[in-house]
């Protein structure tokens, strides 16, 4: 089950036992007041000065304030007016441990020091597998483009390609790749129509404007299209289109998947930045029946092959691979992927809540023992007892591969 940033962060709070979660009464451009909840004629106003009033649901520009004074329910701040004062129902936090934006960079950092199994398709094209954020990667021709996440709709990884048509023909063009008359491809993507639609794979000719080859699939049951293509004579560029050919269309793609005859090195993506991420290089051995429109079965039989990697000094491709045969169809590598931040608080995560919440105190209370404050109080014995519950989730969640030293020095492993 996904978690959002704000479920996790009020998880974290409540195992810390720090600071406060509530649901606003009221409140104007000065103030937030809960007379549910925090009513208390007899507090102090100083009670929860210097503390961060946080509002997750709020515009970035009113969600963090400090409190200067607190009086029967009221929270006053001192910072600039809100620009959309807090109404009735409006969630809240209040932080009195550490700031908002640094307990939510303490939980990030957690997740980003665990891992789960994952897929990295090796392909020419950037993006190829669609998990980059946003569309920058794929250029839109009479077609909206969008990253879809529904689950349904999801063939693997976290998302897929929309593109829905305002005209037909409408496409999303690959970057443009240079390449030599003569040589050799192997082109491969899945698509699912949503809805009576025609999607179109397409080798296209940049130099000459012109279609190299296209299959083309009518239906709305998910397929993988494939072909192969020899670059024709005076083409020096070229790219991949996803075309959907009704003036409606809209139809989802994902692991569009291009390949060299004549090329064994490939880059990997930007969440591959250490050798000992990678456990195994597969490539698939069943070759499709292009005249029958028949693509590659990605549940048949994956063969293991051998590889070596190397450092890489390109833009979000801290390595590549180089592979030990000339791939003629889908080829994968299998490797531990950190767990992505959150970067809203709608963003969510899929890793267990308990395992993501625990992790998140550990990283807090390290975090905050490491700052040049005064008393320290209870949290040395807070923090071995934090790691202990820790130390117990790993061994239930976090594959073995990471449960024991890497052996492989950085950018020398070979596998057999």
């Amino acid at each position: 089950m996904a978690t959002s940033l704000t479920s996790l962060r009020q998880e974290v709070m409540k195992l810390l036992g720090v600071g406060w979660i509530g649901t606003a009464t009221g409140g104007s451009v000065t103030t937030l007041t809960d007379t549910d909840w925090v009513q208390d004629s007899g507090a102090s106003t100083r009670s929860f000065v210097g503390a961060w009033l946080f509002r997750p649901t709020a515009a970035a520009a009113d969600q963090v304030r400090r409190i200067t004074t607190y009086a029967s329910g009221t929270f006053t701040h001192g910072g600039a007016n809100y620009a959309t004062a807090p109404v009735a129902a409006d969630a809240y936090e209040v932080h009195v441990f550490m700031a908002p934006g640094d307990f939510n960079s303490c939980i990030n950092r957690a997740l980003q020091r665990r891992f789960y199994w994952d897929y990295a398709w090796l392909s020419l094209i950037d993006d190829a597998d669609m998990e980059a954020s946003g569309v920058t990667d794929w250029t839109a021709t009479n077609t909206t483009l969008t990253k879809a996440t529904t689950a349904g709709v999801v063939s693997h990884g976290a998302q897929v390609l929309r593109a829905v048509n305002s005209a037909a023909n409408g496409r999303a063009a690959s970057i443009t790749l240079p390449c030599t008359p003569g040589e050799v491809y192997f082109l491969d993507a899945w698509c699912m129509p949503n809805g009576d639609y025609t999607a179109t794979l397409i080798a296209y000719d940049v130099t000459n404007s012109a279609n190299i080859k296209t299959v083309s699939y009518a239906g709305r049951e998910p397929k993988r299209l494939w072909l192969s293509f020899t670059v024709p004579t005076g083409c020096e560029r070229m790219a991949v289109w996803l075309r959907g050919d009704d003036a409606a269309a809209d139809i989802y793609w994902d692991n569009v998947l291009l390949y060299a005859n004549r090329r064994r090195q490939y880059w990997l993506p930007s969440w591959l930045t250490e050798a000992r991420q990678v456990a195994r290089l597969e490539h698939l051995s069943a070759r499709s029946d292009e005249a029958a429109n028949i693509s590659f079965d990605l549940d048949g039989q994956w063969l293991e092959r051998s590889y070596q990697l190397y450092p890489s000094f390109a833009a979000n491709h801290p390595l590549s691979i180089l592979l030990s045969f000339y791939p003629q169809g889908p080829a994968r590598v299998v490797a531990l992927r950190p767990f992505a931040s959150l970067s809203a608080e709608t963003s969510t995560t899929t890793m267990d809540l308990q395992w993501a919440a625990w992790i998140s105190v550990v990283e807090i209370i390290r975090t905050f023992l490491l700052k040049p404050t005064g008393d320290r109080g209870d949290y040395p014995r807070l923090l071995a007892l934090a790691q202990a519950r820790v130390h117990t989730l790993d061994k239930l969640h976090m594959p073995a591969i990471t449960r024991r030293p890497f052996l492989a020095e950085p950018y020398s492993l070979a596998v057999t």
